[in-house]
């Protein structure tokens, strides 16, 4: 008998598809080589882990709190921001996730930008492997993730809630929410142009890309015949940013008809019922798969999600970024720094805006040959992507 086979690994995962397309293929993996595997993520996305054989065990649900903002400084604040400030949410939000990981009893875990998960694996000592992005990593280059900015005073902190619960338990305190997210082995998924860390010891991978978007879905639809086309992606139509995928389809859909642009426009999961119909050459789909439109997209729109500003990079596209949150617009100014990408802010968004910077991404080859020269160099580094996570996780066990 394969001596893995009776090892046990759960996946506890943040919230949407990003997460999801980096653990799918990490979680395939460890599967084929006998590994029981659950997960935990909220949403939809959660059929795709299901359909794929990997078993769902979530924690107690409870509703969320707290009225986040677009922009913050920290994840302290973040979280502050999400109710983490009331110490009965945050002990009850532990608990959850101590209760969950406990009935699963597993060898190690995976979490993807979890905190509420790393506190209760730290209380369980868990072996655990966690995948972050340099904004919420307490050894990233700059101090504040809206770094161009001056803070407020008196940010929000939750580590003193934190810290109760770990002295509790006998785990090592920790200075700030960031330092919670490092693991035993801390997967950056990603590469240091794009993720820049002040420094990075034995225990901490940079993976490259891991963006699979195709996993777990069906061959994709058939779109127009154009040998050029623009993709975009909106994400949802209300998120932290506000109205931030409604307000980029009421500017950017506009400005591609205008330009006479053939575009695809990815819905996701998400609602539009204004944009079901084509409109002059933009057609509008729930998915649409990067790596089928290769040799076709020759620009990405999208909100600036780390997976999709590395969707660019990878597949050697530019982008034209609209931020609509602090995260994003951390992402963003990374991106615009490697010479493949243009971000727009939304204070500054309209038809016309768009449609500028668009036509100077099509006129001005710098950023494709940017584009192209960053996949080109990922290719040579050849990180190892999920491959490589697969290997960490069952280093754990």
């Amino acid at each position: 008998m394969n001596a893995l086979t009776k090892k046990k690994v759960y996946f506890l995962l943040s919230a949407g598809w990003g997460p999801v397309v980096r653990a799918l293929p990490i979680a395939n993996q460890l599967k084929e080589k006998g590994i029981k595997t659950y997960f935990h993520v909220a949403g939809k996305v959660a059929d795709v882990m299901i359909r794929a054989g990997h078993e769902q065990v979530s924690p107690d649900r409870f509703p969320q709190k707290g009225n986040p903002k677009r922009d913050w400084w920290t994840l302290d604040q973040l979280l502050a921001d999400f109710g983490w400030h009331d110490r009965d949410f945050v002990h009850n939000r532990f608990a959850a996730y101590r209760k969950a990981i406990e009935a699963v009893k597993p060898d190690a875990l995976v979490v993807d930008f979890n905190t509420a998960a790393m506190l209760a694996a730290r209380s369980l000592r868990i072996p655990t492997a966690a995948i972050v992005q340099s904004c919420f990593h307490p050894a990233r280059q700059k101090p504040y993730i809206i770094w161009w900015q001056q803070p407020p005073d008196n940010l929000p902190t939750i580590t003193p809630l934190l810290n109760e619960i770990l002295e509790h338990y006998g785990a090592s305190l920790v200075s700030s929410a960031e330092e919670l997210q490092i693991g035993d082995v801390t997967v950056i998924p990603s590469f240091p142009e794009f993720d820049p860390l002040l420094s990075v010891d034995d225990s901490t991978h940079y993976v490259g890309p891991i963006l699979g978007n195709d996993v777990g879905h069906d061959a994709g639809p058939e779109f127009s015949q154009a040998d050029k086309l623009a993709v975009v992606y909106p994400g949802r139509p209300h998120d932290m940013g506000g109205e931030s995928g409604a307000l980029i389809m009421r500017n950017v859909v506009p400005a591609l008809v205008q330009l006479g642009m053939d575009a695809i426009v990815s819905r996701g999961e998400f609602d539009y019922p204004e944009y079901n119909q084509p409109r002059q050459g933009v057609v509008f789909s729930s998915w649409v798969s990067l790596p089928t439109l290769d040799s076709r997209c020759v620009l990405i729109v999208h909100h600036g999600g780390h997976g999709a500003c590395l969707s660019g990079v990878q597949l050697g596209i530019p982008g034209l970024v609209i931020p609509t949150f602090a995260e994003r617009a951390y992402n963003a100014r990374n991106l615009e720094s490697l010479g493949c990408a243009i971000s727009l802010s939304p204070e500054n968004l309209s038809p016309e805006a768009v449609a500028e910077k668009l036509s100077l991404l099509q006129t001005n080859s710098g950023y494709t040959q940017k584009a192209i020269g960053w996949r080109q160099e990922l290719a040579n580094r050849n990180y190892g992507g999920a491959d490589k996570v697969a290997e960490l996780v069952i280093g754990l066990l």
